[in-house]
């Protein structure tokens, strides 16, 4: 990083903080989302990235002069780039101190050969890789990427449950909070 951010940067704004619902973060009301550097990508033959997002020297130096703004959340998925936007994110983590940084990553759009997104099993591998792409030991947030859980709701209280159980890990392969943008771990609610 060209700059570190540090008090000589004291006379920039800071940045608002908000507590994130009942989670115990809080991060600022600002954050980076990360799809963009993903870069083009397709999944299931469909189009799903950003053709102008692929120079990785630009998308890191992006990363850091937000992180020099006071940018704190950061918020990607395994989907992105099929990892590359976790990766690039991953190059700003092991520059910064850790729990400055508020991590946020989703899982579910990207089945690979699992029978759905939301199967247990396969989102455990997922959230392993997401732990690794991003040079981490553990997620701020973990989120479901949309809520179809399948026909009925098939996979909808298996999902849940595997929230439930990568929270109550320890250090090596936890998040701190789980659930989809519009819903939340627990009896599975709508949040407008």
């Amino acid at each position: 990083m060209t700059t570190p951010h540090t008090d000589e940067h004291a006379d920039r704004p800071l940045i608002p903080t908000r507590q994130l619902g009942a989670t115990g973060i809080t991060a600022p009301a600002v954050g980076i989302g990360c799809w963009a550097i993903g870069g083009p990508d397709s999944n299931l033959g469909m189009p799903m990235g950003w053709s102008t997002g692929d120079d990785d020297a630009r998308s890191l130096s992006g990363l850091e002069a937000a992180w020099q703004h006071g940018a704190r959340l950061y918020d990607t998925a395994d989907v992105y780039g099929h990892g590359r936007s976790e990766r690039l994110v991953g190059r700003l983590v092991a520059q910064v101190p850790r729990h400055e940084i508020v991590l946020g990553s989703k899982v579910g759009y990207f089945a690979g050969t699992a029978e759905h997104g939301f199967e247990p099993r396969h989102m455990r591998r997922q959230l392993e890789q997401s732990l690794d792409n991003l040079r981490t030991d553990h997620l701020d947030i973990y989120a479901f990427h949309h809520p179809n859980f399948g026909v009925d709701d098939r996979w909808l209280h298996p999902a849940l449950e595997a929230m439930r159980t990568f929270s109550r890990r320890g250090p090596d392969q936890r998040h701190r909070d789980a659930g989809p943008a519009s819903f939340r771990a627990g009896p599975a609610q709508h949040r407008p």
